[in-house]
């Protein structure tokens, strides 16, 4: 078991599952955090944290934003398994934008096939 996996399930055990939580609210809350995220990675203002522990805390809220969307959804994970993180957060997006085309562009991914975007 990674430390990484071991935190991400302790951040998940607070027992707010997501799972009365409305779909709009939790991918608002994944997007922000996506944001958060990626802003710390590539230096934007976006993110106040700098330092190696505030980034990884920044990567836990992403992931249990993502673990709680999903398991709302009933979209498969392996984000809380004990495999590699990158991947299983990856996988996880793809099928996240498979099952909702509209915030594709926002986990970085192309918009499925035969998906239209609206205007």
């Amino acid at each position: 078991m990674s430390i990484y996996s071991e935190l991400l399930r302790m951040a998940l055990g607070d027992g707010r599952d997501g799972r009365d939580q409305p779909v709009g609210s939790l991918v608002a809350k994944a997007l922000s955090c996506r944001a958060r995220l990626e802003g710390a990675a590539t230096g934007e203002a976006l993110s106040p944290h700098a330092n190696p522990a505030d980034r990884v805390g920044d990567g836990l809220a992403y992931d249990v934003a993502l673990v709680r969307l999903c398991d709302r959804l009933g979209v498969e994970h392996d984000l809380t398994g004990d495999g590699d993180g990158v991947s299983a957060r990856d996988g996880a997006e793809a099928r996240l934008a498979d099952r909702l085309p509209s915030i594709a562009p926002a986990l970085g991914r192309a918009v499925p096939e035969g998906i239209h975007a609206r205007p």
